[in-house]
């Protein structure tokens, strides 16, 4: 492919669409990411079952019971 041949311009539009779109929307690996609604939700529901997890193994270390709180503090889901 010899450039400024034709192909050679269509590959070029081609790369140059895509850059554009990266720059509009980065892959997770780059910097200015941000995840969608649903996920970032996922992301901090994980996040405070892990707590809990912790929570409930330190109190198994010590000996004594923990019951599950009356409210776990994770919002609803975002509608799509």
């Amino acid at each position: 492919m010899k450039p400024g041949s034709p192909e050679y311009k269509r590959v070029l539009e081609i790369i140059k669409a895509g850059a554009e779109r990266l720059k509009k929307r980065p892959r997770a690996d780059m910097e200015g990411f941000v995840g969608q609604p649903i996920d970032i939700w996922r992301t901090k529901r994980f996040e405070k079952f892990q707590e809990l997890e912790a929570y409930y193994r330190a109190m198994a270390d010590q000996g004594k019971v923990a019951y599950d709180p009356e409210k776990l503090d994770i919002e609803a889901a975002p509608k799509n």
